[in-house]
């Protein structure tokens, strides 16, 4: 933890920066300030081994190389905002180029000494809403003119620019069309800089057409095929039931639509249900990856048979809610208990943290409601998970999974113990969150820090980032400290990326309703070049290691689902306002001042 850092890259014309995070969050982190010269973009290579079916942890043993691109005159990948970035791309014979960089420790008074502009800005715009930013200048800087950038438009936005302070502006103008925009404020040395936002249709709408492509697309009916009442692309590991979650939980919170529901009950009953244990007895699950099982696989089992349970018996048609909630708690139980297992490999996983957190206190408010049989004995389980992590909690055991210190250990452990109640043990693996969230110039390189999947830093809309996001989110709400606030909001607005069909900067294109669970932030990947800056899932890897992940490669959005459920359950139903500094700051919406009028009659 204290010997490894996340490096977050800033990209610009002329401020390019790289910040160097220690993992523990106790500093001193490194920043490296670019003062002289134009940088292209970084470079990032993997080194790895995979030791997933060596039963070890962890199963990708590596590290990242960051290549800082001076020059580079071949290499564009579809993404026009960073092909924009003019360098000299040819360095002639004898001519000479020079590039300053400024070392210096990054803390909170950083800006006493202020290398680079810094502005503070809206990562992600509802259509026909406003963008809205603060920038902050350097002493003797002053703002030439601000070029809002669309892929094939520029124009000139000077006049929305509101001085605030002798250093400090702000800036705030309507936004219509969707898509990735780049805001590029000129100063009076012909120097630039930028920041990346998103511009995205309602909530709403992004909700309902994933619900449908998901319905009329995804779901397989034709009772000929194998995997039918399954939801496509088919997938060994649990990750691919969050797709059936997200319908449940998106029908909790709207109007029911009866056939998705029912629809997702006949894969509950049929597909799941038999897929994963032998003859549909949850005590004895099936050896589904070869010759062994994940124990995490059942969060997202139990997960989906919970949410059918919160239904009322007049929507579903195969079995009553009584039955789904004793089936959740079934395998919850066997989720947690290592002595029903016979293997080591499954018997630690039970110490594993998972995605349970999303829906354990309500399943157990639930059983000791309806079958309280059941309540007692998930409770003692659920109890001792938390003790043995705060018990462990100085070595940040928790914090290790199949991916070595991995945030999809830290975060769900933070967002376990902030359910149990401990505040202290919850804020010490909370600081591993902040660490590891992005701070950057672009939304979508402000994504929680996950590597290996795209041999890259990384959104992985799952682990990597809606879990993580919710985590922090699930911390702030426990300890009252905005930091984690702030996080949590920025993180999840780069996952909604992997969802987002007007996306106009990357290569692999989605249909509405289409999803693709990952997205490199390298640019240029130089493990695969064609990743850079895409959006892909885990088929790509089938050409490299094609025993590994036969069977669990089919699609691109395969793993897709549950960090919707985490996003209904924060950002995607709530909204969050403060006080500071005698102004109103709203997190997830907007705020506007009005003048009221009051009448006596």
């Amino acid at each position: 933890m204290s010997h490894s850092c996340a490096v977050f890259p800033h990209i610009s014309e002329n401020f390019t920066k790289l910040i160097a995070k220690k993992r523990d969050n106790k500093g001193p982190d490194l920043g490296m300030y670019c003062i002289k010269g134009s940088v292209k973009n970084v470079g990032t290579f993997c080194r790895y081994t995979n030791r997933f079916r060596e039963q070890v942890s962890p199963s990708l043993d590596g590290a990242l190389f960051h290549q800082i691109i001076l020059i580079d005159k071949e290499f564009s990948n579809g993404d026009w905002i960073y092909d924009q970035i003019k360098t000299n791309n040819v360095l002639e014979s004898r001519s000479v180029r020079e590039w300053t960089f400024e070392f210096m420790v990054e803390s909170a008074d950083r800006n006493k000494y202020q290398l680079h502009p810094t502005i503070d800005y809206s990562p992600v715009v509802i259509s026909k809403h406003e963008f809205q930013a603060v920038i902050e200048l350097p002493e003797k800087m002053e703002i030439k003119d601000i070029i809002l950038v669309k892929k094939d438009s520029r124009s000139s936005i000077h006049s929305f620019l509101k001085k605030i302070s002798v250093n400090k502006y702000s800036i705030r103008f309507p936004v219509e069309q969707l898509g990735e925009k780049k805001l590029e404020v000129i100063f009076s040395n012909n120097r630039t800089d930028f920041v990346v936002f998103n511009v995205m249709p309602p909530v709403e709408e992004i909700i309902n057409s994933r619900a449908e492509y998901l319905i009329t697309r995804s779901f397989i009916e034709d009772s000929n095929q194998s995997n039918k009442y399954g939801f496509q692309p088919i997938s060994n590991q649990g990750e691919s039931l969050g797709k059936l979650c997200f319908l449940l939980k998106k029908n909790l919170l709207s109007e029911i639509n009866e056939e998705e529901v029912q629809k997702v009950e006949k894969s509950a009953v049929y597909y799941i249900k038999n897929k994963w244990f032998v003859n549909g007895n949850f005590q004895q699950p099936i050896n589904i990856h070869g010759d062994f099982y994940r124990i995490i696989d059942f969060d997202y089992v139990a997960h989906v048979f919970y949410l059918l349970s919160c239904y009322g018996n007049d929507t579903l048609q195969l079995n009553d809610r009584e039955t789904y909630l004793q089936w959740a708690a079934e395998v919850m139980l066997l989720r947690f208990d290592e002595t029903m297992h016979s293997q080591k490999r499954e018997k630690e996983e039970t110490k594993m943290n998972g995605v349970f957190n999303l829906f354990i206190k309500d399943l157990l408010k639930d059983l000791k409601f309806f079958s309280s049989h059941l309540y007692q004995p998930l409770q003692d389980l659920w109890n001792r998970f938390c003790l043995n992590i705060i018990n462990q909690k100085e070595q940040f055991t928790a914090a290790i999974t199949e991916h070595y210190y991995d945030n999809a250990g830290f975060g769900p452990t933070a967002e376990s113990l902030s359910l149990y109640g401990d505040v202290e043990a919850a804020k010490r693996y909370g600081e591993l969150i902040l660490a590891n969230i992005g701070t950057s110039n672009d939304f979508r390189h402000q994504n929680p820090d996950r590597w290996w999947e795209a041999l890259s830093y990384m959104i992985h809309s799952l682990w990597g980032g809606g879990l993580v996001s919710h985590s922090a989110l699930v911390v702030f709400e426990l300890t009252g400290d905005k930091r984690y606030l702030h996080a949590a909001y920025n993180s999840m607005m780069s996952v909604l990326y992997c969802y987002d069909w007007n996306a106009t900067a990357t290569n692999n294109r989605i249909i509405k309703g289409e999803a693709a669970s990952t997205y490199s932030v390298a640019y240029p990947n130089l493990n695969k070049r064609r990743l850079s800056h895409n959006r892909f899932g885990q088929s790509v890897f089938m050409e490299d290691e094609p025993e590994l992940f036969a069977g669990n490669a089919t699609g691109d959005d395969w793993d897709m689902g549950e960090e919707l459920v985490a996003y209904l359950d924060g950002f995607g139903t709530k909204t969050y306002v403060y006080c500071e500094n005698d102004k109103l700051i709203c997190v997830n919406g907007g705020i506007e001042r009005r003048r009221w009028s009051i009448y006596n009659y």
